[in-house]
């Protein structure tokens, strides 16, 4: 109840927020966290690859020079540093880095930091270039796009969906990717699925 904290609520509360908050609960502890290392472990990595693989198809400036994750204070950075060993264990490469370490990595900058984490495997790439490609790919391939079309509810056989409805009408369709980002539980519901996702700082799921 922390504003300031990494997990805020904000009151006033709903049945929605009162669930996700009893199955966090459920959900945030040692076991659960290490049932589930390794398989975020591979979606990132497959993720990466298939980042990597896009931006050389499409000329898009992509860096693999890693994460640093720098830290002030020194107890921070042991907070941080007992990420090394299970980083390790994974198979991911993580170093522990002094100021010195710091300075060499990053000559050009003055970093007044108790030292920090560096994860070699992390990459990044611009989204607004990644868009931009998407978009032109949808062009070249000759998909519709309808803007301004809202999702008011669909029609169902065999517990499968048919038609969507929406302001522009009804949409014929035999398969439908939601991808709503944090309005996706809302866009859900009126379809008649249920997301376990609520927005906030980042996306909570269970």
């Amino acid at each position: 109840f922390r504003p300031d904290g990494p997990l805020a609520i904000h009151k006033p509360f709903s049945s929605e927020t009162a669930r996700w908050m009893l199955t966090f609960l459920r959900s945030a502890n040692r076991q659960h966290v290490a049932q589930s290392e390794a398989l975020i472990r591979d979606l990132n990595l497959e993720s990466k690859r298939a980042y990597i693989e896009f931006a050389k198809e499409h000329d898009i400036a992509l860096t693999t020079s890693g994460l640093l994750m720098i830290c002030k204070c020194e107890h921070a950075l042991e907070e941080e540093a007992q990420t090394i060993s299970r980083a390790t264990e994974l198979g991911l490469t993580a170093s522990l880095l002094n100021p010195a370490d710091l300075a060499k990595l990053e000559p050009e900058t003055t970093i007044n930091a108790a030292g920090a984490v560096f994860f070699e495997d992390d990459a990044f790439v611009s989204p607004v270039r990644v868009l931009a490609a998407l978009n032109r790919s949808l062009t070249d391939m000759g998909v519709e796009r309808r803007f301004g079309c809202e999702v008011t509810g669909a029609m169902s056989q065999d517990r499968r969906i048919t038609a969507l409805q929406t302001s522009q009408g009804v949409i014929e369709t035999d398969q439908v990717v939601l991808a709503a980002g944090a309005w996706s539980a809302r866009v859900g519901r009126r379809i008649g699925a249920s997301l376990k996702i609520l927005p906030g700082k980042g996306y909570g799921f269970w």
